[in-house]
């Protein structure tokens, strides 16, 4: 079934591994590592524009004219149909993004008519080590499953499965969770910042919900950074609310150690009980 949209923060109350995946005639199925955040260039010019280095894949959001130069008085050059994936090559100080596809160059599209877009579907596993307080810890490794809809929206989010093996008080305990991250921006926005949720089943009293720990990737900045846990009252106190994160195998990792220190007694005291 199609996931409930993410960007209200609903929960879904099934894990990722049990959903029917979807994919839509535009789906992106593209190999990993064909979605990439700016890249450094040397600036360059393109039909008489200066462009800002920029380069990437980008959701058409609605049908679009394809100028020749970087104004709306430019001459049509295309059209570009809402659904669409379309390459980036630069951007003008004007906001205006140059596109190509493949290797032709075919001109500009004003910014506010694209989504950027991220590639969740990670090659590797991704591993890492995350203090839990108390001179506790935990290992954790991120599996990917494959993608979701996202309901009423035209994108889709990459989901995980989690596996979790903590320690605490000398008693050893493992568990699973899911995770999502969004492949479009937050509120389709323009702005490349993606949500991560990181989630844990039979912990929130509420059987239709999850308990989440929703975390904003900022990929410009390169960071991920905490926004909220629900139900708050799962939560404790935190120092570490932010990671840098070059990458989306660094956002995912980076999230679940924010996670990992954001959840309170209540949640480890739950979870070492049922753990195995």
């Amino acid at each position: 079934m199609p996931r409930d949209s993410v960007y209200s923060h609903r929960k879904p109350s099934l894990p990722a591994g049990l959903r029917q995946r979807q994919a839509p005639g535009w789906a992106f199925a593209l190999v990993a590592g064909c979605f990439f955040g700016a890249a450094s260039a040397a600036a360059e010019t393109f039909k008489g524009a200066e462009l800002k280095s920029e380069s990437g894949f980008y959701l058409v959001v609605k049908d679009v004219i394809v100028r020749d130069k970087p104004a709306n008085q430019g001459g049509r050059a295309g059209s570009l149909k809402e659904g669409e994936r379309i390459e980036v090559f630069g951007r003008t100080t004007s906001n205006w993004l140059a596109v190509k596809k493949g290797d032709k160059r075919l001109g500009f599209v004003y910014a506010q008519g694209l989504l950027p877009l991220i590639d969740g579907a990670i090659e590797k596993d991704v591993t890492g080590k995350a203090a839990i307080g108390r001179g506790a810890h935990c290992l954790f490794t991120i599996h990917f499953e494959g993608r979701n809809e996202i309901e009423g929206e035209l994108l889709q989010t990459a989901d995980y499965d989690v596996a979790y093996r903590c320690e605490s008080a000398g008693k050893k305990f493992s568990f699973n969770g899911p995770m999502f991250i969004t492949e479009g921006p937050y509120q389709a926005s323009t702005k490349a910042v993606y949500q991560v949720s990181v989630d844990l089943l039979d912990i929130a009293e509420d059987p239709d919900h999850v308990f989440s720990t929703v975390v904003f990737y900022d990929r410009d900045v390169g960071e991920v950074k905490l926004d909220t846990v629900s139900p708050p009252e799962f939560a404790g106190k935190t120092a570490l609310t932010r990671k840098p994160a070059a990458n989306v195998s660094e956002a995912l990792a980076g999230a679940v150690e924010i996670a990992l220190a954001t959840w309170g007694e209540r949640v480890w005291d739950t979870l070492s009980k049922a753990g195995r």
